[in-house]
């Protein structure tokens, strides 16, 4: 089984965060993370995101707006820490 680390990043996303979660949850495939991190929304986002008690979205929430490319290392960072592979297209995996 391939598990799939899904990193995305945020930012007063409250009007179309159901939309994304609720496609994400709806897929076939059931063996994913969500590293939902958050830069500093002031809209509902993190409570709109507070409604899912699946236990496959993880909320990496920031004080300050840290921007994309960095919330996206951030995302990466975790999914590593937790035993998640990343690899460019440059990489392979021999058998």
């Amino acid at each position: 089984m391939i598990k799939l680390a899904i990193i995305t990043v945020t930012h007063n996303s409250s009007s179309v965060i159901n939309e994304f979660l609720q496609a994400l949850l709806e897929q076939d495939y059931i063996h994913w993370q969500l590293y939902l991190v958050d830069s500093a929304s002031s809209d509902d986002t993190l409570l709109e995101v507070a409604k899912y008690a699946d236990p496959r979205i993880k909320l990496l929430a920031n004080q300050s707006n840290i921007g994309f490319a960095a919330g996206n290392n951030l995302g990466i960072g975790q999914a590593i820490a937790d035993g998640y592979v990343e690899m460019t297209a440059e990489e392979f995996i021999n058998k």
